[in-house]
């Protein structure tokens, strides 16, 4: 029960427009009408969607049909330019043989050995000294020191 004190402290709402929640509702499913034109994808028949059913809609469909489509501007399609290759930093193993370890530093456990000679690709370049990279001929990703794997090429 409220007080007259707190009555009096209450800030002032505004009283309920029925009008003004239907024209709301029915500029957000018009809004969500053309979404659904537009994409044809929510309910496909192979997507093992259901049926959609408004069950308070003041004017059935036809509310929805009725009421203008809300203008949007065309946004011209950009020219589909092929994506760039990724650039593959492959580098060699310099040292006679290296271990590969399971986190950047030799606390870390030893994954696997590396060669000298043998093909390693970079993933990562933390500038911390090591390089975490894969041994496309083992499987195997890990991190290396920097020092024992050849410098990257230009």
């Amino acid at each position: 029960m409220l007080t007259r004190r707190s009555q009096a402290n209450a800030p002032v709402r505004p009283k309920a427009d029925p009008a003004l929640r239907q024209r709301v509702a029915a500029a957000q499913l018009v809004s969500a009408s053309s979404v659904l034109a537009s994409t044809q994808s929510a309910f496909s028949v192979g997507s093992g969607g259901g049926t959609l059913q408004l069950a308070s809609l003041d004017g059935g469909l036809a509310a929805i049909t009725a009421a203008p489509a809300p203008q949007t501007a065309e946004v011209p399609a950009a020219a589909a330019e092929p994506a760039p290759e990724p650039v593959i930093d492959r580098r060699r193993i310099r040292a006679s043989r290296v271990n590969m370890r399971q986190g950047p530093g030799t606390n870390y456990p030893v994954l696997a050995r590396l060669l000298a000679g043998e093909e390693v690709i970079v993933i990562e370049d933390t500038g911390t000294g090591w390089l975490h990279l894969r041994a496309p001929e083992k499987g195997i990703v890990g991190w290396i020191a920097a020092s024992l794997v050849s410098k990257k090429r230009p």
